[in-house]
This record gives C-alpha cells, sequence and structure tokens, in this order.
C-alpha cells in the first residue's frame, strides 16, 4: 500500500475520539465557569461595600426598590451561574449518552445516533436560569436606577 492510498479520501471520525473531545471541552468550561464565579463573587462584594459607604443617603426615598435590586442582582448572579453550569454539563451529557451508545451497540451504532441526533439540548433548569438570569438582571437594574434618580437630589 503507497503512502498515497492512507492520504486519500476523507479522514473518518470516530465516536471514541468526538467521545474525548467533549470531555476535554467539558473540562475545559468547567474552569472556565470557576473562574466566572469567583468574578461574580468579587465583584457582588465590592459593589455592595461601595453602595453602602459612599451612595445611600442617610433617610433614603423607597428602600424597598434598594432591596428588590439586591434581590433581583443576587438572583441573576445565582442564575447565571446555574446557567454557566449548564454550559459544560450539557457537554457532559452528551459525551456520558455517546458513551453508553458505543457499550450497547459499538461504534456504528453510536455513529448513527451522532447522525440522527447531532446534538443535545441543555437541561430544562439551564434554559430557565438563563431566562431568569436575564430578566432578573434588567429588573434590578430598573430598580436599582429608579432608587438612585429618586435619592439623588437629597
Amino acid at each position: 500500500m503507497d503512502d498515497d492510498d492512507t492520504n486519500s479520501g476523507p479522514k473518518l471520525v470516530r465516536p471514541v475520539d468526538v467521545e474525548r473531545r467533549l470531555l476535554k471541552e467539558h473540562t475545559r468550561t468547567l474552569y472556565e465557569w470557576q473562574r466566572q464565579v469567583v468574578q461574580l463573587g468579587t465583584g457582588a462584594l465590592t459593589l455592595l461595600v461601595t453602595l453602602q459607604e459612599q451612595y445611600v443617603p442617610e433617610h433614603p426615598r423607597w428602600l424597598a426598590l434598594l432591596a428588590a435590586s439586591w434581590v433581583l442582582l443576587a438572583l441573576s448572579v445565582t442564575t447565571g451561574v446555574v446557567g454557566l453550569r449548564g454550559e459544560s454539563q450539557t457537554l457532559l451529557d452528551l459525551a456520558n449518552e455517546l458513551r453508553q451508545r458505543r457499550r450497547q451497540g459499538g461504534e456504528a451504532l453510536a455513529a448513527a445516533h451522532m447522525t440522527a441526533v447531532g446534538g443535545r439540548a441543555p437541561r430544562r433548569i439551564f434554559v430557565l436560569a438563563r431566562a431568569c438570569m436575564s430578566w432578573s438582571l434588567v429588573l434590578g437594574l430598573v430598580a436599582f436606577a429608579t432608587f438612585a434618580i429618586a435619592n439623588l437630589w437629597r
């Protein structure tokens, strides 16, 4: 067999190769997720200290809006972290499903399943977390801006 014969034609992608790639990507996104958690926690603490020390008047108007904004922003951060976790969890779910197909029916069944399905949708909790993150962020910022405007000239 010539070297030319081995290099001609499309390269065969095996399910085990895809599984390994998905697991590697899962690990990468998991570390990204952990970094995001640290950054979000640090940013929230810094904002909390700054707000309490410098910008809240002694007798603020509409204090409930400030409380609502903190609750909504905390909810946004929490659900954002859950959504970020979903990114790597979806890859892990797909890799585990592929591994199970390979064990049950071999490479051919796994390859047929990959072709038929193509990917995996995130779990419902992660989809809901992303939606909640967006809405709570917007509402929290509106509540905070309204509180700030109401107390601007005090």
